[in-house]
């Protein structure tokens, strides 16, 4: 005869097993696992990542990343240095329940600072700059101004690097003031498979853009890319995607092209432990973000403008004639080249400044109205505007389609304080402990 009190007794047994174990733990049988994610990081050697990591890891450097939640008790992100710098939206991961967006977040974090996970860390996803310092902002990806209020709270937690993952409208302001405080802005082009058309915010001037490559480096047609234009003579007061650079770099997108709606090559941590598979210039930019990381902690005397020139400067080889050029702008990211080449100095970032007025590369008619700031300095920014409006239209206009949204295959992510458990093992723990009373309850009944 099985008692009621020894049903009782399991089943609270197996509820408090079940909130006890660790996320990564509680994985469904199918899930991705941390073996898949390190092998699908083809960056770490084909890109240089590994070899820079001889040189620095990313000490003493501060990355911004700009998202909506994300999960700090992932392995994969067990020691790293990531904190909340601002939460601009006071939600929590309850708020998330059922969107599938809401690993983003800390998908893009653990491309930047994640330690890995299994035997000597070699599982796992791996940070592009591991010993790095990753301040998060929170934002409300539903609300228009959500990049450019994040990109002023980073810029105001004096921010080296900052990561936007996300979708943006071109906030020339927000920029600027990031610039004015030497801090290096990178963005995503967006995933719209244009050739013609990068999200507004990556073609503002001084970003470093990202479009997207596969392990052949060969750009995947699903990522954004444009030439730069500008009709100054069609200029309005609030900007209509005809005045912008183009991409700037290449970054990881995918292991293989494709044009397939459906990708999972980038294997990456989600919320709650185990972990999901995507592509995109979401995972693009992040991955570049932590190598500009490292540039920055192999070389701390250099103010952002020569950090881009460093990363546009010491790119793989494109095959174009002339730099930058449509697909793959100056070409792929080369951690290694990035952080040991010898590259002489510049006196103004080659991609252009919101701040300084400048258009760099993209048209050397617009010159500077000020100097780039020194490094480290946090100098207060002038309101942009465009330095000479009746510069005459250099190309055709291309007509501009709606901006493709930049960012992963998924748009958003984010943060979990403390690392609660998942709200799908409290209901599951709770109906196991009902099914084990009640069962109890019958078989105690049938021994009587």
């Amino acid at each position: 005869m099985i008692r009621r009190g020894t049903w009782l007794t399991a089943g609270i047994s197996l509820l408090a097993a079940l909130l006890a174990a660790p996320p990564s733990a509680l994985a469904a049988p199918g899930d991705l696992t941390a073996v898949q994610a390190r092998a699908s990081q083809w960056w770490l050697d084909g890109l240089g990542v590994s070899k820079a990591h001889q040189v620095t890891r990313g000490e003493g450097v501060t990355v911004c990343e700009i998202d909506s939640i994300f999960d700090t008790s992932h392995p994969d992100l067990v020691g790293a240095d990531v904190s909340m710098g601002a939460d601009l939206t006071h939600a929590r991961l309850s708020d998330f329940v059922g969107d599938p967006q809401k690993d983003h977040g800390t998908a893009m974090t653990a491309l930047i600072v994640g330690q890995g996970s299994g035997p000597d860390r070699k599982e796992g996803t791996l940070g592009t700059a591991p010993k790095a310092r990753v301040v998060f902002v929170q934002v409300d990806l539903s609300k228009a101004p959500a990049a450019r209020d994040g990109i002023k709270e980073c810029a105001d937690l004096g921010a080296d690097v900052i990561n936007v993952s996300l979708a943006g409208l071109g906030e020339p302001e927000a920029v600027a003031y990031a610039q004015a405080r030497d801090a290096v802005v990178v963005a995503g082009t967006g995933n719209g498979g244009s050739s013609q058309e990068i999200s507004d915010l990556a073609g503002l001037w001084g970003v470093l853009s990202v479009t997207g490559v596969d392990a052949s480096l060969q750009r995947d047609p699903r990522a954004n890319t444009a030439p730069a234009r500008f009709p100054f003579s069609d200029l309005k007061p609030e900007p209509k995607n005809e005045d912008r650079g183009g991409a700037a770099v290449a970054g990881p997108y995918s292991r293989v092209a494709s044009t397939s709606e459906t990708c999972k090559d980038i294997i990456t941590p989600k919320v709650g432990g185990g972990y999901r598979g995507a592509c995109g210039t979401s995972d693009a930019t992040a991955i570049v973000a932590g190598i500009v990381a490292l540039v920055r902690s192999a070389h701390p005397e250099l103010n952002a403008a020569n950090v881009v020139n460093r990363i546009v400067r010491t790119t793989k080889p494109s095959g174009a004639a002339s730099l930058p050029s449509v697909p793959l702008g100056f070409g792929v990211v080369d951690a290694l080249a990035a952080v040991t080449a010898q590259v002489p100095l510049v006196d103004h970032n080659p991609l252009g400044s919101c701040y300084t007025g400048g258009r760099g590369v993209w048209d050397e008619r617009v010159k500077p109205s000020r100097p780039e700031p020194p490094v480290n300095t946090r100098l207060a920014p002038a309101p942009w505007k465009d330095p000479i409006p009746d510069v005459p239209v250099a190309a055709p206009a291309v007509s501009s389609a709606a901006p493709s949204t930049a960012g992963g295959s998924v748009v958003a992510s984010g943060p979990v304080s403390g690392g609660g458990v998942p709200w799908l093992v409290w209901v599951g723990g709770v109906l196991v402990l009902v099914l084990g009373v009640g069962v109890g309850v019958r078989v105690a009944g049938k021994g009587r």
